[in-house]
């Protein structure tokens, strides 16, 4: 996730791929020092994912933020004991179509025969169910 990080704010070279990750972790320690960030990280599944990077980010009190999505309520819980997780609801077959078919609409204008092969996957989905 370190290099992750640092390959997101322009840092990640060849030298930097083969540092530890305790060197890693000094370099974005440094590269946030004294500045407001805000980090998006997506789909954390288990806390331990998360305890390296938040040990290398510093707490200025600049309001700074961290701001991540999990599956799991235990690990949204522990990463922020003091603060409510914000809990959004599954989407129901309808809107998870709904859903699908919009974001087809991005891939239909690369791919002409996307739509056609979206309507035949629900039509197999459909037949299963």
């Amino acid at each position: 996730m370190l290099l992750n990080i640092l390959h997101s704010v322009n840092l990640l070279t060849d030298e930097v791929s083969n540092m530890s990750n305790e060197m890693l972790g000094e370099k974005l320690y440094k590269h946030f020092k004294g500045k407001r960030y805000l980090i998006v990280i997506d789909d954390i599944w288990d806390i331990g994912a998360w305890v390296n990077p938040k040990m290398c980010l510093p707490n200025d009190n600049i309001e700074s933020r961290v701001m991540f999505t999990s599956r799991h309520r235990e690990v949204a819980v522990h990463t922020s004991p003091d603060s409510q997780p914000h809990c959004i609801r599954f989407l129901n077959e309808e809107e998870s179509w709904e859903l699908f078919q919009w974001k087809m609409i991005e891939v239909a204008t690369c791919h002409p025969y996307a739509k056609e092969s979206a309507r035949k996957s629900k039509k197999a989905l459909e037949t299963v169910v």
